[in-house]
């Protein structure tokens, strides 16, 4: 008897030592991917509390959704396959281990799943910018040739962009600008515009 009691108590300790708390989800105002023609995705967070803390220390973090009607998509699992299927190209092959700034990549599209890589200026890059700029950017997920992917619908222009899309398993492929900055990504049922303004490039989906 003493034992089993024993190991209740146990059992409670440790569901109490590895448990966490959430704090409900709240919308962010905040720029997000293209999930359909002139629509974006809707971005959400919550805060969790891990009582992990007494091995490690206090341990908060946010967890990130994005929503578009009644559909939910993780970000993360989102950069980890599109990373996996950047890596599994040539032009991904190419770039692993290359002593060069990688390019970075930012997801532009979801619906399907589009990505674009920039080149990064090598000489300002070691200097810790992002192609020389202070844009603000984030990243979500691993990414074996980077600190991650940004996300949304503005990213910088470097010459040699390139677009790929493990959804439609299009490998990279240099995007087309006119003479006046203005590209057009084909796909099944839309296509995303890119329009140069200066050292940005805006997106939109139609």
């Amino acid at each position: 008897m003493q034992i089993r009691v024993a190991i209740r108590l146990c059992l409670v300790l440790m569901i109490g030592l590895f448990a966490t708390s959430c704090s409900r989800w709240h919308k962010v105002s905040t720029d997000t991917p293209w999930i359909a023609g002139g629509k974006q995705a809707s971005e959400f967070q919550r805060r969790k509390s891990s009582l992990l803390e007494v091995a490690i220390g206090p341990a908060t973090y946010y967890e990130t959704i994005w929503k578009s009607g009644d559909k939910t998509f993780d970000p993360y699992a989102i950069a980890r396959a599109t990373d996996e299927f950047l890596r599994s190209t040539p032009y991904g092959l190419s770039i692993t281990g290359n002593q060069k700034p990688p390019p970075w990549g930012t997801i532009v599209s979801i619906e399907p799943t589009i990505a674009l890589l920039v080149p990064s200026d090598s000489v300002k890059a070691k200097k810790g910018w992002l192609l020389g700029t202070n844009h603000p950017v984030r990243s979500i997920g691993p990414w074996k040739h980077g600190p991650g992917f940004n996300y949304g619908s503005v990213v910088m222009y470097n010459d040699g962009m390139r677009w790929f899309s493990p959804d439609l398993r299009h490998e990279p492929e240099l995007v087309a600008f006119s003479t006046n900055g203005v590209a057009r990504i084909n796909f099944p049922g839309g296509s995303l515009e890119l329009f140069v303004l200066g050292e940005i490039c805006r997106v939109t989906r139609k």
